[in-house]
């Protein structure tokens, strides 16, 4: 196996060598030299003063770093392994067309070749730069590969390098930059754990949850507990394709930023925080009665709806990467639309009017105690307060459009709401799958 994986490694070498004519012996010769993509790097550098302004200092830090460890490394391999390159094998040399100087000189490169340096380098930079620039440009997914394979392709036509020697120096380039957007990541999170929440106000705006998702796209950093908030919304969104409405300037229209630690399978723990959190507002700061949360996140006054909880998550393989937590709760709206089924507020609720920025820090005080209790009270007290749960009530099942009278005997950790029929029949739904009829 050994043997033919070195007769497809000289193979390849001898094919791309052997496609050379005297303008490529003479234009690959000069790519494969750095200073020749200073005119690439000056517009990427450009791009990134664009971008990043004050953190292009940092940015370069880290790609020089990248390429000190790639280089380095790559070079403490070669003098280990001590595999000739093919410009110096007393077997293939004589077989390769290697590039000549007007003196005569031939260019061979260094004794040893395993692993390439130029691999090594260019793949640790483009990824870096794609992790930089993706967030900005798509296009970062495919120039930088194809830059740091044409870099690399080069030393090969050159016959100083093994295609093995490159496929080798790429992937100690992608550990290397990895290593250090992981690196990066960790002292950016530690210096960013140490920042103050911030509050952003805006007299008017499309949506909070939208503002502040464009902004975490774009890589904008805000410590968690961060919130937007404003006077009214032209877009305030619900769940899905539903909208909230409100009256302007009179009610709470905020979204708050969060870095739960938690796997995906668990996000189901955010929605707990925040309606229980709105819940303790409710029933221990105002001493409001009969507050309930209607699953999955509704809150409920009697049998009216006072508040709205639109959560959405961006998820890594592993974790939440960050949680975009909007929040609608009337506050001081008196009057609604005749399109909104059965609101209320807290105005109607209590007869007193109250200051949205108050009630807001109050909210993110809540949210704050929750997301540091235990997780199995947390789920205990989320199901001590659903809405309507152990009485049998009229459900609509939107894919079978029917109308079946069930009870809420449960809701799983995962968010999943188990009902019982009438007959007795368990059956279970996930958000959207049933819809409450008012009665």
């Amino acid at each position: 196996m050994i043997d033919l994986f070195k007769h497809i490694d000289i193979n390849i070498l001898l094919f791309i060598n052997g496609l050379h004519t005297p303008f490529l012996d003479v234009l690959l010769y000069w790519m494969t030299k750095f200073w020749f993509w200073i005119p690439f790097f000056s517009w990427v550098i450009m791009f990134i003063i664009k971008k990043y302004k004050k953190r292009l200092w940092i940015i370069l830090l880290i790609c020089c770093m990248s390429v000190a460890l790639s280089d380095q490394s790559s070079v403490a391999i070669k003098n280990h392994v001590k595999r000739l390159r093919p410009s110096h094998s007393p077997v293939l040399s004589e077989q390769l067309h290697l590039h000549t100087f007007a003196n005569g000189k031939i260019y061979r490169g260094g004794n040893y070749g395993f692993v390439s340096s130029h691999a090594a380098n260019s793949f640790s930079i483009m990824v870096l730069l794609i992790f930089f620039l993706a967030p900005f440009t798509k296009h970062a997914w495919w120039i930088f590969p194809v830059w740091a394979c044409t870099f690399c392709l080069t030393r090969i036509y050159l016959g100083v390098h093994y295609p093995s020697d490159i496929i080798a120096g790429a992937l100690l380039g992608l550990c290397c930059g990895g290593f250090l957007i992981a690196l990066y990541k960790l002292i950016l999170f530690i210096i960013q754990k140490k920042k103050k929440p911030i509050r952003i106000y805006k007299k008017e705006i499309n949506s909070t949850n939208t503002w502040i998702k464009n902004r975490l796209s774009q890589k904008k950093y805000f410590p968690e507990l961060s919130a937007v908030y404003t006077g009214f919304q032209t877009k305030g969104r619900g769940q899905q394709t539903h909208i909230w409405e409100s009256e302007k300037g009179k009610n709470v229209l905020m979204s708050i930023v969060l870095y739960p630690p938690l796997h995906p399978s668990r996000q189901f723990l955010i929605t707990e925080w925040i309606s229980l959190a709105i819940y303790d507002f409710l029933t221990l700061d105002l001493q409001l009665e009969s507050v309930f949360i209607k699953w999955p996140n509704d809150i409920y006054v009697k049998h009216k709806k006072i508040a709205g909880i639109l959560i959405e998550n961006t998820l890594e393989s592993t974790q939440i990467r960050h949680s975009i937590v909007g929040i609608g709760l009337n506050v001081n709206q008196l009057h609604f639309p005749d399109s909104i089924p059965n609101p209320t507020s807290l105005r109607l609720e209590t007869h007193k009017t109250y200051s949205v920025k108050k009630t807001i820090e109050k909210i993110i005080a809540h949210i704050q105690l929750w997301m540091n209790k235990d997780e199995t009270m947390i789920h205990q007290r989320y199901l001590s307060h659903i809405y309507t749960k152990h009485i049998f009530r009229n459900y609509y099942i939107p894919t079978t459009q029917e109308s079946i009278r069930m009870k809420i005997v449960d809701v799983n950790p995962e968010g999943v709401l188990q009902t019982e029929t009438e007959e007795g029949t368990p059956r279970s739904f996930y958000f959207h799958q049933i819809h409450y009829i008012i009665e």
